[in-house]
């Protein structure tokens, strides 16, 4: 009973500590005077992009945002590669105009900005992907014109750049043009998706005065300069009005770094639809023995992929060559976010990563997939 007890005491304690460690990972940026808080209210209008998005679109729509941010000092070597970026996370409220249709969205948003720096006016350039929750998404009974947005559960995308100028050393005020877009990457139709281009406002506070000392000089990393193989392979998921159905991606392509920031990829791909494939068998809408073939397209593509650290995100462009049934638009694209789970990429040649990608034609999703990716 005695060494139970000290056994339960020591497991305690190590529970205590790991707490206080988080506690103080936590607190150090706002005691280096590296973390800030923040407040933005945009207003914009929901923007028709396509002639199928069925509802009509009579009023504005506010977007309030409550985020924390951490500036980077150079702690690992890519921050000091892209200039001190900032870091954070958002928690976001949407009451888009015409309610009664469109509803209202709740997310969570991390996100990476960019920084040039004036003196006292900082030119910002932010990425983030979240999720978010809409509460009035397409229903046949209740909500059947809203045709744009077929889930509750979805994809938050923003972009934004902004003009910031710091009133004093704990606040600053903040100017800045927005993009939101929200779907669910046909994961469940209809999904057109919800783009609202917005302008806005915010106020920032910085608990303790920022130490521009503790920035750290990245190390001047060596890289590998040879051109060398790679192949991935996916899985995506394809959603319908009935079944979903899967979509299996395979690829394979020469990459070649462009520097210690990232890379360029230059291959081919194969997606097999299997929702094609039941089509062309059930409606005998192929020729007997060329149903598999007639699910198939192929198409070369060339991407970027930008490093973050064991994070990078990927952008790719591709034409179909081969697409005989069912064509879709030729060009089309992707974005995606990656981990090497093999470390940071400067540290390591091969790659082994695994990542989820999003692949649009002319900004209509096409699926959402998840893959593995390798590079020799």
């Amino acid at each position: 009973m005695q060494v139970q007890a000290q056994s339960l005491k020591m497991s305690a304690t190590e529970e205590g500590r790991t707490k206080l460690d988080l506690l103080n990972k936590l607190g150090r940026p706002v005691q280096d005077g590296r973390a800030t808080f923040g407040f933005n209210w945009s207003r914009g209008t929901i923007f028709k992009h396509t002639p199928n998005f069925l509802p009509e679109v009579t009023e504005s729509s506010n977007v309030f945002e409550l985020s924390y941010r951490v500036q980077t000092n150079g702690s690992r070597a890519w921050q000091s590669w892209f200039f001190y970026p900032r870091v954070g996370v958002t928690g976001m409220y949407a009451r888009f105009g015409d309610p009664e249709i469109f509803g209202q969205a709740y997310g969570v948003v991390p996100w990476i900005n960019f920084v040039s720096r004036i003196k006292r006016l900082h030119i910002n350039y932010q990425l983030g992907v979240g999720f978010a929750w809409l509460n009035r998404p397409f229903d046949a009974v209740n909500n059947p014109v809203n045709n744009v947005i077929g889930s509750h559960i979805n994809n938050v995308t923003q972009l934004a750049i902004g003009a910031e100028w710091r009133l004093h050393e704990n606040w600053s005020v903040e100017g800045r043009l927005s993009f939101t877009h929200f779907s669910n990457a046909k994961t469940q139709p209809p999904n057109l998706g919800i783009n609202v281009p917005a302008y806005g406002l915010g106020l920032r506070y910085r608990p303790k005065a920022e130490n521009t000392d503790r920035f750290q000089e990245g190390i001047k990393h060596l890289f590998n300069k040879k051109i060398r193989p790679g192949f991935y392979l996916g899985h995506g998921f394809e959603g319908s009005l009935g079944p979903k159905y899967s979509v299996y991606i395979a690829n394979v392509f020469l990459t070649k770094r462009t520097g210690l920031r990232g890379q360029l990829l230059l291959g081919a791909e194969a997606a097999y639809y299997r929702s094609i494939y039941f089509f062309g068998v059930h409606h005998v809408a192929v020729e007997a023995g060329k149903e598999h073939l007639s699910a198939l397209k192929v198409a070369p593509f060339t991407a970027y992929e930008l490093f973050l650290g064991r994070a990078s995100a990927l952008f790719s462009l591709g034409y179909y060559v081969y697409d005989p049934f069912l064509p879709k638009e030729a060009l089309y694209a992707k974005v995606g976010v990656q981990c090497n789970v093999l470390g940071d990429h400067f540290k390591n040649d091969k790659q082994l990563k695994l990542g989820m990608h999003l692949k649009t034609h002319y900004g209509d999703a096409d699926y959402v997939e998840l893959g593995l990716m390798y590079v020799y």
